[in-house]
């Protein structure tokens, strides 16, 4: 019996995006969104805690092989040659026979040997077999954690995706906002120098306006944060350039 390895498992356990539907894709696919993809496949390979999980299912596996390998025969295979003069061969076995008219023998003779030798343990009280067994388990527990880690990130990078695409488009609205307070500050100044308007009027807008300013910086830092936080889940080191979506 071999001890199987392979990728993550993105079927039955990253399926059902919701609840009640079954696919045969990952849940983060079903959401449609082709960059939350590439992200989320980028994050299985290069987070750090993955690396980590895929190095101890690796263990894991090795040490059941090396678990299993009492169960097997042992066989071993020992040969040897050498070189001999062909006439201390003939001293040593009487003499070497010759008919007339034939070839004069080589001054050199190969001599080998080779033995097989075969070995089997029974293992009678099952012992080997049941620390086999629970190297077996504990490998397809590391697969588990494995698996777990590659969910959690998976989760992980599509909230903070997420919350990176809220922060820029708040911050996007905000300076937005900005703008259309600045242009009607202009407009009610004009109106104040013509005498359309009045200060309390031209008050009431700049106070609009520094409102909306005041509340840039801070959108601003939440975008940040959330970047970063993206970029250390992609295992890139943090405060390098921003993860822009």
């Amino acid at each position: 019996e071999t001890v199987e390895t392979g990728g993550l498992d993105i079927g039955d356990r990253y399926a059902a995006a919701v609840a009640g539907v079954r696919s045969d894709e990952p849940w983060w696919k079903q959401l449609g969104d082709a960059q939350l993809d590439a992200l989320v496949e980028r994050a299985l390979v290069t987070n750090q805690d993955v690396h980590a999980a895929a190095s101890r299912l690796a263990q894991s596996l090795a040490l059941a092989d090396q678990a299993r390998a009492p169960l097997y025969p042992f066989v071993s295979l020992n040969a040897s040659a050498s070189l001999q003069p062909t006439a201390g061969l003939g001293f040593q076995f009487g003499g070497l026979p010759s008919a007339p008219g034939a070839a004069e023998p080589p001054d050199l003779q190969v001599v080998g040997s080779a033995t097989l030798d075969a070995r089997y343990q029974i293992d009678s009280l099952w012992r080997q077999s049941l620390v086999y067994d629970a190297a077996k388990r504990a490998a397809s527990a590391s697969r588990d954690d494995r698996d777990a880690f590659g969910l959690a990130i998976a989760t992980q990078v599509a909230a903070a995706y997420f919350d990176v695409v809220s922060a820029g488009e708040q911050r996007t609205r905000i300076e937005a906002q900005i703008a259309s307070n600045e242009s009607l500050l202009e407009l009610v100044r004009l109106r104040f120098e013509r005498g359309e308007a009045d200060g309390l009027d031209v008050l009431q807008q700049t106070q609009q306006t520094e409102a909306a300013r005041a509340r840039l910086p801070d959108a601003r830092a939440r975008l940040r944060v959330q970047q970063q936080r993206l970029r250390v889940l992609l295992g890139q080191r943090p405060g390098g350039e921003p993860f822009e979506t």
